[in-house]
């Protein structure tokens, strides 16, 4: 590379030059190798007698695909605009780790002929075909030296979540965080209630995070603590929570589906009215956009309160009649396909999602082909069912409530009375028995 000094020195005079300098990992900006990078890369410039402006790139990688460096298509686009003659940088590495990246400077500069490459080891001119050569082997060797250090942390990081202190010991609180999950409750739910009930981190944490809850679940580890039927449901509520399209509502109408007009017969929905105070009414209402009968009734979290506490007080102690299959000998086949068909997806990742769902449905064809007469089951409003009514989010509490309510009618109440009115709320309840 020396060969190229005698030009540089021949051609120092006018050149305007872009000292450039990258560090990785610098989150406080207190690091001093940017700092030695530009005093190198002026002190080069001062042997050429040129003048320099610093490009820097602070906390980005050369190595990464996800995101771009400023700095560096900087250097593209002065160098295509004709407005830099040269580089300068400590070394080839600090400036390029992958092949696509060199590729494209070496296009920039096969536009712009006479634009040279500084470094603390000589001169790369890119429109020479030796100095291309060199420069790919340069950066191949930096790309390959960048995909090993990858390797090793990914590697260093399984380890760590390996031998990372667990639950073990304390197995009440690990069962308490499994089975919240496994009933719906969010991760930050089951943080503020561990927080409240003063069950703190074993891990070295002061309280808990919703993090520290997705921690607990996701570490393969889980799989000894608890039965492979709860690590499946584990499982299946994180791939659920993954495919969910839109983030949940901010309100979410308790009754939606089961409250409807008495009047017409027909669903009411749920919808917020804003007043001028910048306050927001919830109602129950059908007809909206003109249609219907125009019946509404608010607010919307007294009618579902009353609801609830009618079915807390007054259908405590009933048993809901519901219809299930009878038990077959042929049952335990199907419940063991269907096991095999989700541990393969959930935990082996086997299969596409698409797969999984056609095998599935396939399952449950043949399941429901082979079914039995159904009998009637007996499920008691009690201790269990409430506690877990009471845990629930509001969609799986509405999914609770449609096993106990047929369907709540709304009546027309007296013209100008204001506020709820709970002789306009009729709840029809399934079959239930004492």
């Amino acid at each position: 590379m020396t060969r190229h000094s005698e030009h540089a020195a021949s051609s120092a005079a006018g050149r305007r030059c872009l000292a450039y300098a990258r560090i990785s990992r610098d989150p406080d900006n207190v690091s001093e190798a940017i700092d030695r990078q530009m005093a190198d890369n002026e002190a080069v410039a001062k042997k050429l007698g040129w003048e320099v402006e610093h490009v820097i790139d602070r906390n980005l990688s050369a190595w990464k695909k996800k995101g771009s460096r400023p700095g560096f298509n900087r250097l593209i686009e002065e160098i295509e605009n004709g407005w830099c003659d040269a580089i300068i940088v400590w070394n080839i590495d600090r400036l390029l780790r992958r092949m696509d990246e060199l590729e494209e400077l070496i296009a920039a500069i096969e536009k712009r002929p006479g634009v040279e490459i500084h470094t603390a080891g000589g001169i790369l001119q890119l429109n020479d075909s030796g100095d291309r050569m060199n420069a790919r082997i340069q950066v191949l060797v930096a790309q390959a030296e960048s995909e090993n250090k990858s390797r090793r942390v990914k590697r260093a990081r399984q380890d760590k979540e390996i031998i990372r202190p667990y639950m073990g010991d304390d197995p009440e609180t690990l069962m308490q965080v499994v089975t919240r999950f496994i009933d719906g409750q969010t991760t930050a739910q089951i943080a503020r209630e561990l927080n409240a009930e003063g069950k703190y981190f074993p891990m070295r944490a002061k309280v808990w995070r919703p993090t520290s809850i997705d921690v607990v679940l996701k570490n393969p580890r889980l799989a000894e603590f608890v039965t492979p039927e709860e690590y499946m449901a584990v499982l299946r509520r994180f791939d659920e929570r993954r495919r969910a399209p839109y983030r949940e509502r901010t309100h979410t109408y308790l009754l939606s589906g089961i409250v409807q007009c008495f009047e017409c017969g027909q669903r009411m929905v749920g919808a917020g009215r804003k007043r001028t105070n910048g306050t927001i009414t919830r109602h129950y209402v059908h007809g909206i956009n003109g249609t219907g009968c125009a019946l509404s009734i608010s607010p919307a979290e007294q009618v579902d309160l009353h609801v609830i506490e009618y079915v807390k007080e007054e259908l405590a102690g009933r048993l809901i009649v519901e219809q299930e299959r009878a038990d077959a000998a042929i049952d335990p086949i199907y419940a063991q396909r269907i096991a095999e068909l989700e541990e393969d997806y959930y935990r082996h990742k086997r299969m596409s999602r698409e797969r999984f769902d056609a095998l599935m449905a396939g399952i449950i064809e043949d399941a429901e082909a082979a079914a039995v007469p159904h009998v009637e089951v007996l499920l008691p409003i009690t201790g269990d069912f409430l506690k877990k009514f009471d845990r629930a989010k509001p969609a799986q509490q509405r999914e609770l409530l449609r096993r106990v309510i047929d369907h709540v009618e709304v009546k027309r109440g007296p013209r100008g009375r204001k506020g709820f009115d709970p002789s306009r709320v009729e709840i029809h309840t399934k079959a239930l028995r004492r």
